[in-house]
């Protein structure tokens, strides 16, 4: 409530009762402001005040009870140097001499977060000339000390000037306290803002104060607000295109509803806002949303208002940072007993997370090998007898390409070991090493043409490897990790953890990407698999012949089903527009009087679908180097019993 933010306000006096600046009240005995408005009010230059604890100054509380609002005294418990060449250092730590603060009124939540730019924020100081003044700036961007910019983009209203220094700063998005006002420039309406992490030491001190991080980027929508959504997307989509985009985008395991079928189109998107908000993975629906609809200004709008910018979609990949970064701070907490004992109720699932990653790892390496060999060897290969006879291939270029073969045939026996199907994948590592024997054992020129039927045949694991891969994925149990993060960050406090609240704060932004993930990663994993399967109709029709789709393809029907399903939650995008246009055209030219232009569509049709299973099966390669990394630090939870 912002009426918690006018509580917290506190004016600093100096002897004459004057006003020299502001703090913030942070509990019922204590408030934080500028180490340099302590100086002031004592009388003593900033220049000499130097690590000066002791002494007293006058505050009151304008917004506080009848007897808060009475000057009090409170001495200066802890000072934090202001020093030009560390200014974050504008510090002080005041408590009450006597009786505490009235309890009656309520202190406002302190919030911790990477994600404030552009948010409108307010402040309230006490300048020369006025009883108060209340500004309203624009949160920039962080400055090299720590500090962050505030600007005012208007030119009119309050400006902050003098006597706002140590002033609480409210997020009128986040709703809570994100930091103090230090300095400020009136003539360029600019002002600096100390964040609140950087209280920390002086909060370390109190052992009563809890810091919230937050990530705005999942926004709570009001009753209002869903409405709003609801009537935007009900005459954005039909229901079978949202409820495919909820399959591909979301993943199915996110239609907790067996009676969808039951309900007209606003039910369904009202009910699926209300999923999303309820299961925290609201930035992901709305993702989803414009980038299926991004020439629909009125929801693209509606979808920037809740974020007061433009929209920035969060990408997979940078979700799995942050729960790598979550998983890394648990280890740095583990000195406390509390911590320990819920990390160890998870012992289960720290194993099965850490097998489950390894494979993926080792999947995601055999993958890699395959591609190098691909890209680094079988297209050489090829190239070689197009330019010269298929037996003049001299021992010394065989040297140069034996190397490369051998280094990933080792990556790839390492990656094999202990797999479920080690025996598998060692049949065809061991090909390869044959491969490098033959060429090292030869003594006259190689024939290769024995050399690209291995490697073909080789190479044709890749598909395989890739579903194991995917499956690997698939098995990650994100839920409950999600649960194990959830049940950290609502630990009961207690003193020793108050030191680690920086920790915390990552662990609540793993925790937010961890939900935000769920979703994406198994809507990519249901994308990557239909093209999987449609990738195994292509080259099945690439390698027959023929002048019909019926002659080409084992089951066009099937195929285009399953390729229009995929489409028409991108119909926006130019590949959907292209093979919807493509599978009209093909169908449409199913005689043998076009054979020209049949063959032109097929070959445009294969290469575009190509092209978009390419990018599919590099979002996921790309989220799974991501999440390879939570081995490290789940290798250590997993030993805590």
């Amino acid at each position: 409530m912002i009426e918690d933010f006018y509580h917290s306000i506190a004016q600093i006096l100096c002897s004459n009762g004057a006003s020299v600046g502001a703090g913030l009240v942070i509990d019922s005995a204590h408030v934080v402001t500028c180490a340099h408005v302590v100086a002031d009010a004592l009388g003593i230059s900033r220049d000499n005040f130097c690590n000066r604890n002791g002494g007293e100054v006058t505050v009151t509380r304008p917004y506080g009870t009848e007897e808060d609002r009475n000057p009090r005294s409170l001495t200066i418990e802890k000072i934090i140097t202001f020093n030009n060449n560390d200014n974050v250092k504008d510090l002080a730590l005041l408590k009450l001499k006597n009786n505490e603060y009235s309890s009656e009124k309520a202190l406002p939540k302190f919030i911790t977060s990477d994600t404030l730019r552009d948010h409108c924020s307010i402040t309230r100081g006490f300048p020369e000339g006025t009883q108060s003044a209340e500004a309203s700036y624009w949160i920039g961007g962080p400055q090299p000390n720590g500090w962050i910019d505030l600007k005012d983009t208007e030119g009119y209203g309050e400006e902050i000037r003098g006597g706002f220094s140590g002033a609480p700063v409210w997020d009128l998005e986040l709703e809570g306290i994100v930091g103090i006002i230090t300095t400020a420039d009136p003539e360029r309406r600019t002002a600096s803002l100390i964040p609140i992490i950087h209280l920390q030491e002086l909060f370390n001190r109190i052992k009563a104060i809890k810091l919230e991080p937050k990530n705005c980027s999942d926004p709570s929508l009001t009753s209002e607000q869903k409405k709003q959504l609801t009537t935007l997307i009900s005459n954005s989509f039909s229901k079978d295109e949202l409820l495919s985009l909820v399959d591909f985008k979301l993943g199915r395991d996110d239609r907790r509803f067996d009676n969808f079928d039951q309900w007209a189109l606003p039910e369904t998107a009202f009910i699926l806002i209300k999923q999303a908000s309820q299961q925290r993975y609201m930035q992901s629906f709305l993702s989803s949303i414009i980038k299926s609809k991004s020439n629909n200004a009125k929801l693209s709008d509606f979808v920037n208002s809740l974020f007061h910018r433009e929209f920035e979609v969060g990408t997979p990949d940078h979700m799995a940072i942050k729960v790598c970064s979550a998983l890394n701070a648990i280890t740095q907490i583990l000195d406390n007993i509390e911590i320990q004992q819920i990390v160890s109720q998870f012992n289960d699932l720290w194993n099965s997370t850490r097998e489950n990653v390894l494979m993926l790892q080792k999947y995601k390496l055999l993958h890699d090998c395959l591609h190098q060999l691909d890209v680094g060897i079988l297209k050489v290969l090829d190239g070689e007898i197009n330019n010269r006879s298929p037996e003049g291939f001299s021992m010394h270029m065989a040297t140069l390409y034996t190397g490369h073969i051998d280094v990933q045939a080792t990556k790839a026996r390492w990656a094999a070991k202990g797999l479920p199907n080690e025996a598998q994948e060692l049949r065809w590592i061991e090909s390869l090493e044959t491969i490098v024997q033959q060429i090292r054992t030869s003594e006259s020129s190689i024939n290769l043409q024995p050399i690209l039927v291995t490697f073909r045949h080789i190479l044709s694991e890749t598909s395989r490897i890739n579903a194991l891969l995917t499956n690997s994925a698939l098995k990650l149990d994100i839920l409950h990790l999600a649960e194990a993060l959830e049940k950290i960050c609502d630990r009961k406090p207690d003193d020793s953890l108050h030191s680690h609240e920086e920790w915390f704060c990552k662990i609540k932004q793993g925790l937010d990407g961890l939900q935000s993930l769920q979703p994406f990663l198994n809507g990519l994993i249901i994308e990557h698999s239909a093209w999987q399967w449609i990738d195994k109709e292509i080259t099945f029709a690439e390698k027959n012949t023929g002048n019909t789709v019926q002659e080409r393809f084992s089951s066009w029907e099937q195929t285009c089903r399953e390729l229009q399903a995929l489409c028409s939650e991108n119909k926006e995008q130019p590949w959907a527009i292209s093979l919807t246009l493509l599978m009209d055209e093909l169908s449409q030219t199913d005689n043998t009087e076009n054979e020209l232009l049949f063959g032109q569509r097929f070959v445009d049709f294969i290469s575009i679908a190509k092209f978009r299973f390419l990018q599919v099966d590099s979002d996921l390669l790309q989220l799974a180097d991501q999440i390879v990394q939570w081995g490290s630090p789940i290798e250590t939870l997993s030993g805590i019993k």
